[in-house]
């Protein structure tokens, strides 16, 4: 028999469980439910943005989606093991969900590489929060994409790629080659949705995106966006949220 064996033979399970029974005896640090994993996986899975952004609105996030248990004394470390450990878990979610194997990778390492480099857990807590909310963001457009009408995935493809441009119905179905008021019926009725609203609600998804980075300012963001102004985005997106862009951000900035 070899070292390696003797020692795997002097290893008593309940040594070891022994200490995590413990650890939880003392520890006012709980672990993240595996409900609530579930459910996040389910947010994930599904592309549900709506869904998401209530549950940063609770109350009670701190207390689940940013609780871990005790994975280092440092505060900062803490935050940087959770992300690993959450970037693994929702990557892989989305890649079941059809998102291309390399960009789900690449953008889990690059918000690792960026939790590495930040300096307050308060930045990772942000960074993670914008991460996941871009996975589910990017399933949803996945799932959007399975619509079966061609010309309506023609609208939803050219509304992607115009988002932060101002353009009218006549130029959109001139590039389409399809008559406005027939293209105005046809995908009213198979999204629910005029055009218009359609654009103005995805300017608004990405507005959401953009204001958990706090490093951009409003103005910058409604510039991006092409808005005329500052205060027509706020107008924009208090008649889709119900609150003001500055209000939104606020309320969904993590307390750690």
């Amino acid at each position: 028999m070899n070292t390696t064996d003797t020692f795997f033979l002097k290893i008593n399970p309940a040594d070891f469980t022994g200490d995590v029974r413990f650890e939880r005896s003392v520890s006012t640090v709980p672990h993240s439910s595996y409900d609530f994993e579930r459910y996040l996986c389910h947010l994930v899975a599904e592309g549900d943005l709506d869904s998401f952004d209530e549950l940063l609105q609770e109350s009670t996030l701190s207390g689940s989606f940013l609780t871990m248990g005790n994975l280092s004394s440092d505060p900062l470390r803490q935050m940087q093991y959770f992300t690993v450990a959450a970037m693994t878990l929702v990557s892989r979610t989305a890649i079941s969900a059809g998102m291309e194997e390399g960009v789900s990778y690449e953008l889990s390492d690059l918000t690792i590489q960026k939790a590495d480099r930040c300096r307050r857990p308060q930045e990772v807590a942000n960074l993670l929060l914008c991460a996941v909310r871009e996975y589910i963001a990017e399933v949803r457009q996945i799932r959007h994409s399975y619509i079966d009408n061609p010309h309506v995935r023609a609208v939803t493809l050219y509304v992607d790629q115009h988002i932060h441009e101002k353009f009218s119905l006549d130029e959109l179905s001139a590039a389409l080659a399809l008559e406005k008021s027939h293209l105005s019926r046809l995908f009213k009725k198979e999204t629910g949705m005029t055009i218009g609203a359609y654009f103005a609600a995805k300017k608004v998804e990405l507005a959401k995106g953009l204001l958990l980075k706090d490093e951009y300012t409003l103005s910058e963001i409604a510039s991006f966006l092409g808005y005329s102004s500052q205060s027509y985005f706020i107008q924009v997106f208090r008649n889709y949220t119900g609150m003001t862009p500055g209000k939104w951000r606020q309320s969904f900035m993590p307390s750690l």
